[in-house]
C-alpha cells in the first residue's frame, strides 16, 4: 500500500471521469434519459417464458436513441474518450456524481480481495446502488490496510 499514490490515482480518475461526462453530455444532447440493460435483462429473467429473450433484451436496449447516440460516437473514428454503455445509469445522475463514483472507482475497479480474503465485486451492468455499495465496502475495507498490506484490486470489462 505504501508504494501507491492513492490519492493521485483517485484524483487522476476522477479527473478523466469529468472530461468523459462533458463529453458525454453533447453527445447525447437532446435524447431523453435511457433504461440501462440491466432493466432488460431484469425483465427477460423474470418472463423467460413468456419469450422475452436475452437477445431481444439487447436489441431493446440498444433501440434507444441515447443508447444509438454513443455507440455512434464510440464507433465514429473520432472519438476522445469512449462512453461505456454500463455507465448510463452513473452518466445519467449528473456530473459531479459521475466525477465522485470516478474518484471512488480509481483504486479497487469493480473486484477486490480484502485481508481476510473476501472477495467483494460488482460486475458491469448491474444497478448504480450496487456499484454504490461495493465501493463503501471497499473504501472500509482500504482503510483497514497497514502500509506493509498487499492489495489485489481487478477491473474486468
Amino acid at each position: 500500500m505504501r508504494l501507491l499514490n492513492l490519492g493521485w490515482m483517485a484524483q487522476h480518475n476522477a479527473t478523466v471521469h469529468r472530461r468523459r461526462w462533458h463529453v458525454w453530455r453533447q453527445v447525447v444532447q437532446g435524447t431523453r434519459d435511457a433504461q440501462p440493460l440491466w432493466r432488460f435483462v431484469d425483465r427477460h429473467l423474470t418472463t423467460p417464458k413468456r419469450g422475452y429473450s436475452l437477445e431481444q433484451a439487447h436489441r431493446d436496449f440498444r433501440a434507444q436513441p441515447r443508447i444509438a447516440a454513443m455507440e455512434i460516437y464510440n464507433n465514429s473514428g473520432r472519438a476522445v474518450t469512449p462512453l461505456p454503455l454500463d455507465h448510463l445509469e452513473a452518466f445519467q445522475v449528473g456530473c459531479e456524481a459521475y466525477v465522485e463514483l470516478g474518484y471512488h472507482t480509481a483504486v479497487p475497479g469493480n473486484a477486490m480481495v480484502a485481508l481476510g480474503g473476501q472477495i467483494f465485486e460488482c460486475r458491469p451492468n448491474q444497478p448504480l446502488s450496487q456499484l454504490w455499495e461495493f465501493m463503501k465496502f471497499a473504501a472500509i475495507a482500504m482503510r483497514q490496510m497497514s502500509p506493509d498490506d498487499c492489495m489485489v484490486a481487478l477491473l474486468e470489462h
